[in-house]
């Protein structure tokens, strides 16, 4: 339930910061529909296009991979309110799993839990 509830969340902050112009159409990270395999095609065409016209092309590759994993959480809050989440909103997030653990109810632990 957790992961629906913050899915329903950041659907309405991600609508609200394309709506917004805060995310610019080149973005393709936490964007619905669009990742890795939108992201290559993009580059390769860039490449392409570089190739044919005989130019230069500075290129900057990051590992952006759980980025925000390693931030503390009043970066994340911050991050968050800059963006327009209001802080309430971004700190609930951010403190949901705080002390939270998960079971996984299998006939073995039905006792235990």
């Amino acid at each position: 339930l957790r992961k629906i509830w913050v899915g329903l969340m950041m659907g309405r902050v991600r609508g609200l910061w394309v709506r917004d112009g805060v995310i610019c159409e080149g973005q393709h990270a936490f964007i619905g529909g669009k990742g890795c395999g939108t992201a290559i095609p993009v580059f390769m065409n860039c490449l392409e296009t570089v190739r044919e016209m005989k130019s230069d092309m500075f290129v900057s590759s990051w590992d952006m991979k759980r980025a925000f994993d390693s931030l503390g959480r009043e970066f994340t809050v911050y991050s968050l309110w800059r963006m327009g989440v209001p802080e309430e909103v971004a700190t609930y997030m951010c403190r949901m799993d705080e002390y939270g653990k998960a079971f996984v109810r299998t006939p073995g632990n039905v006792e235990e839990w």
